[in-house]
């Protein structure tokens, strides 16, 4: 499976988040209110995987960004990863998309990522079927997986741990993010 590497030479640190202890090696810790990482400008495809180790912050609320490409959520031209629903703490895996003028959401159960701890999360999106699946640590926890809106945006500025307007930020770590342009599965 290819994968588009995050290589930290072609990604830029924003607000001075801080390297920690991670998973495997180092981790970023982000506040939840100013950091992230631009990551660039590349096109995710049509079969897209996104892996992450993340360390959610117990006090975390409201959209923790994992990755995106989405300007501001909602109708906004892209898609975003995210933890928890707007303005709760459900621990939902959530993959939202918008075309510019209408927005989907496909999503986990709910409790899906407990904070606190190292947790493996992904999730594969088929951008021609409209599906996606989403992974706790390997187990399969999709409740809702089929996205209405499968035209948004592949092609454009992707951050970690941030909406790309810098808004809905990560409270936590993260580590080891890997995006594939395959569907990879629990194995």
């Amino acid at each position: 499976h290819a994968s588009a590497p995050l290589d930290p030479e072609l990604t830029t640190l924003l607000n001075s988040p801080t390297w920690s202890t991670g998973k495997f090696n180092g981790a970023l810790t982000l506040n939840g209110t100013n950091q992230s990482v631009d990551t660039g400008t590349y096109d995710v495809g049509n079969a897209l995987t996104i892996t992450a180790w993340i360390n959610l912050s117990a006090s975390a609320s409201s959209c923790q960004t994992i990755f995106a490409n989405d300007p501001r959520g909602g109708t906004s031209n892209g898609f975003s990863f995210y933890v928890d629903t707007y303005q709760t703490s459900d621990r939902r895996l959530y993959f939202a998309t918008g075309n510019g003028t209408i927005g989907s959401a496909a999503y986990s159960v709910s409790g899906a990522v407990p904070t606190g701890v190292w947790t493996f999360v992904a999730v594969t999106v088929n951008r021609t079927t409209g599906t996606v699946r989403f992974y706790v640590n390997g187990a399969d926890v999709t409740s809702r997986g089929r996205l209405l809106v499968t035209t948004y945006a592949t092609n454009q500025s992707n951050r970690i741990g941030a909406f790309t307007n810098n808004a809905l930020l990560f409270n936590g770590s993260i580590d080891e993010v890997s995006l594939y342009n395959s569907l990879l599965t629990s194995d």
